[in-house]
């Protein structure tokens, strides 16, 4: 499938075609791991770079072609666009951190899970049912068209854990992400889930060690020299886990909140969708 690194993580953790729900939209670290996705997308790209380890700048000379990362990158990038002294306490006129950046892809006004929704609605990878609550409140759920799709997806990405596939960049990024955000269910097919916790532990251990390494597939290597992303992917590894260590504070921070958080997901559904 044709999808964005953005798209492709929320559709892993989206419901399944029977109604079952991964991660709603409250949970924190998926609403993050999404907007992590979307970032690196705009890394990419070349429309946002990271200076030093915290700073991540939008490049005024290069906007997304990308609609949806158009208006996030346009409310970092903009002077005065977004009012950023309410937000952070300090004065600034634009994004300066990538906890900055973060925090404006998961609010209401980029609304990021929405329009992917939207987007994968289009695609006829996700769809929307009506559902009520004790037969009076209506709500959306957004479940996935296919599960076979997903889980031989997931399959993929085990193989990529257990080193028996290279992955391609696409996946590099995705499996840094869900490590970073400890979202393992996204890479638990049905079958897998119903294998011994013992086996479930084993790709966690091993996720998080291949998480560190880098990797010799010299089709990344070579889509990152295109790009012009400096010689290999050391300098790939070193920007994923700058956001990965941010995205994993923040994500523990704000926790699996149903506490008032400003998250996108809060008032326009991610993940489930409002289950």
């Amino acid at each position: 499938m044709d999808l964005t690194i953005f798209e492709k993580i929320y559709w892993l953790g989206a419901t399944s075609e029977k109604g079952k729900t991964l991660y709603t939209r409250h949970s924190a670290s998926f609403l993050y791991a999404v907007a992590g996705g979307a970032l690196m997308e705009m890394i990419l790209q070349k429309n946002i770079s990271w200076e030093g380890k915290k700073q991540l700048l939008g490049n005024i000379q290069k906007p997304p072609k990308d609609v949806i990362l158009l208006n996030l990158w346009e409310n970092c990038t903009i002077p005065k666009k977004i009012n950023w002294f309410w937000r952070v306490g300090k004065k600034q006129e634009t994004a300066q951190t990538v906890i900055d950046w973060l925090g404006m892809a998961i609010s209401h006004e980029t609304k990021l899970i929405t329009k992917t929704i939207k987007r994968l609605e289009e695609k006829k990878i996700i769809t929307t049912e009506k559902k009520a609550f004790l037969g009076i409140f209506s709500y959306n759920t957004f479940p996935i068209v296919s599960d076979e799709i997903r889980h031989n997806y997931q399959e993929k990405l085990q193989k990529i854990v257990f080193g028996e596939i290279e992955a391609d960049l696409a996946d590099f990024i995705i499996l840094k992400i869900i490590n970073a955000c400890k979202l393992y269910s996204l890479v638990f097919t049905p079958q897998f889930i119903t294998q011994k916790i013992k086996i479930q532990q084993e790709l966690i251990e091993k996720l998080a060690l291949w998480a560190t390494q880098s990797s010799e597939n010299e089709d990344v290597i070579n889509i990152l020299k295109q790009i012009n992303l400096e010689k290999d992917l050391y300098d790939l590894r070193d920007v994923l886990d700058n956001l990965s260590d941010a995205i994993d504070g923040i994500a523990d921070a704000a926790g699996d909140a149903s506490d008032g958080g400003s998250g996108d997901g809060g008032g326009d559904g991610g993940g489930g969708g409002g289950e």
